[in-house]
């Protein structure tokens, strides 16, 4: 009876976390989406921007013994010009999403290079992978590759539309 009652309450607390991230991310994207969300540009440096995120994301990934490999080219204090708080939010999703969907024991890149106009910055895992047939969705609200597995891990289908969004408004 104990084991039932602890199964429950985990089950309706995936359920509420579930909610209230589908609901943050459709707050965003409306802000997004009605051109109500602003753009604060300003420098800031991109180095400890992303040993940040480095520091946020190395304990979810080892808790599923994925390797995460930061390889920054940059130099030191590299700054950029842009919305450090939007930069941090695409980048977050895109970091989330390469954790759900790596397997347990999988490898996680995040490459940070100077290119001519600013900066880049890949990430790369050797997850599932999306089909060919599927790629030019993956940019759609509520668009999820593997629906039951993504309704399992969490997905709500707008982390990569949002994170799109902000990139095209940046």
């Amino acid at each position: 009876k104990e084991n039932e009652e602890k199964r429950v309450i985990s089950s309706m607390k995936n359920s509420a976390d579930h909610i209230l991230s589908l609901l943050t991310n459709l707050l965003n994207f409306s802000r997004l989406d009605q051109g109500k969300e602003s753009i604060i540009t300003s420098e800031f440096n991109i180095n400890k921007l992303c040993n940040e995120l480095s520091e946020m994301f190395s304990p979810l990934a080892k808790n599923k013994h994925l390797t995460l490999v930061y390889n920054n080219e940059l130099e030191n204090n590299t700054f950029i010009k842009s919305d450090a708080l939007k930069i941090k939010q695409i980048l977050s999703n895109l970091l989330s999403n390469a954790i759900k969907y790596t397997p347990n024991s999988g490898k996680i890149g995040v490459k940070i290079s100077k290119i001519t106009e600013g900066v880049e910055i890949i990430v790369k895992d050797n997850g599932m992978g999306i089909p060919k047939d599927d790629l030019p969705r993956v940019f759609e609200r509520f668009y999820r590759v593997d629906k039951a597995r993504s309704r399992d891990l969490g997905g709500t289908g707008l982390g990569l539309a949002i994170a799109k969004t902000m990139v095209e408004s940046n």
